[in-house]
């Protein structure tokens, strides 16, 4: 994996929790009336942070229906997003493919769009293109695109490379046969770690840690560590399947930051099946020789609200499940963002579990899921709970969304 390649062929219910808590101190045997009506204020007080995190959080997205990136307010949670929660659209990007997010490009505030061969950035909020690079001579199957420090950015090919595109000239399209190329099985994710200076690539099996050296044109990746995910794959330690294909698609889908963690570079990682989260700390006695690198297991921490997702494909399959070498209750996450901060506790994740070829939810929603506690239980579509919804009016349509912050 150290070499390169030139040209590629190929809300739950805070009111019954409430009053059991009022319940519980009212029949206390020890009644202390004086004092009761403090605790009552005290127990109102904690709920209320419990289960209002979510509330007029901003969401980015790339809406396929009118090519744009946009950013809304989510409002209270009580009512689904409409037009008038609009509160930014970038101009149509007409190739607008999968990624979205908030980035810093060059020192400026920014947002960065994968699309189908490339990636665009915009500067936030004025909308100043920054960076704009398409390949041609090859359509890849961008998932994922992140920029390094050196302004290069490093597109995610989930037909298995990392390729690097260069800011260099006026000219928007580079030439596959010009792009240095990085083979990484079913690619799909990628983040940069500016205290490590660590840029981070999920592959199927494997995260793979990379430096960089150089700058426009002469940007290379080094390889730093390969850690090997194999053990948590549940389809793979049950069924000795450990294969990513368009059957299965069980493989990692996305990687990126825990909101207000970045001192210890804490990253959710998801597969098609579980959720969890990367601490480099975990990990960081791994590190390269002059002899090369090997793969090395992995240490993850599961992310419990969203570590098993029901589902009525899962309740109807479990029958089959065996027989069809399914794992049940998949999260199939394609995006996730936020924070598991107490004070402040909010997690979005656009949800699409595959199983088979014949038994899959759409990647293209108009529906995100929320967490605002560790104890939050969401399922994909059993119920109304927990869920984000979008005005049938906006057509919404997107493959991946997430928290933007502060406007």
């Amino acid at each position: 994996m150290g070499s390169f390649i030139l040209n590629n062929s190929a809300r739950a219910n805070d009111k019954s929790m409430l009053n059991r808590l009022i319940e519980l101190s009212l029949n206390s045997k020890n009644r202390c009336w004086a004092r009761c009506p403090i605790k009552i204020l005290f127990l109102t007080v904690l709920v209320t942070n419990v289960y209002a995190t979510c509330t007029d959080k901003n969401i980015i997205l790339a809406n396929h229906y009118n090519n744009r990136l946009e950013i809304y307010n989510s409002g209270n949670l009580d009512r689904p997003i409409t037009i008038s929660d609009m509160k930014w659209q970038s101009p149509v990007i007409n190739n607008l493919w999968t990624e979205v997010k908030r980035i810093s490009y060059m020192g400026q505030d920014a947002v960065l769009a994968a699309t189908s061969s490339g990636a665009i950035i915009y500067s936030y909020p004025d909308k100043k293109l920054l960076f704009h690079r398409e390949i041609t001579g090859y359509q890849p199957g961008t998932h994922s695109a992140e920029p390094l420090p050196n302004g290069s950015v490093v597109l995610v090919d989930a037909k298995g490379y990392l390729g690097i595109l260069f800011p260099d000239g006026e000219n928007v399209d580079q030439p596959s046969n010009q792009t240095k190329w990085y083979p990484l099985k079913y690619v799909h994710g990628a983040v940069w770690d500016e205290k490590r200076h660590v840029f981070y690539a999920l592959g199927y099996l494997d995260l793979m840690a990379y430096q960089f050296d150089g700058a426009g044109k002469d940007t290379i990746l080094i390889p730093m560590a390969d850690y090997a995910m194999d053990a948590y794959y549940l389809r793979c330690a049950q069924y000795n399947q450990c294969n990513e294909n368009y059957t299965w698609a069980d493989g990692g889908h996305d990687l990126n930051p825990l909101a207000n963690n970045t001192s210890d570079g804490a990253l959710f990682l998801t597969t098609g099946e579980r959720v969890f989260i990367f601490y480099p700390k975990d990990n960081e006695q791994h590190r390269s020789s002059s002899k090369g690198i090997g793969r090395v297991p992995i240490k993850l921490t599961t992310y419990s609200p969203l570590y098993l997702l029901n589902s009525n494909y899962s309740i109807k399959e479990t029958a089959n499940a065996d027989k069809d070498q399914i794992i049940l209750e998949k999260g199939g996450i394609k995006s996730i963002s936020g924070n598991i901060d107490s004070d402040d506790y909010c997690v979005m994740a656009h949800s699409a579990p595959w199983f088979t070829t014949s038994l899959f939810y759409s990647a293209w929603t108009d529906v995100l899921l929320y967490v605002q506690s560790d104890s939050d239980r969401p399922d994909h579509d059993m119920t109304t709970n927990l869920k984000i919804r979008f005005d049938p009016a906006l057509h919404m349509s997107f493959y991946k969304a997430r928290l933007f912050g502060k406007l």
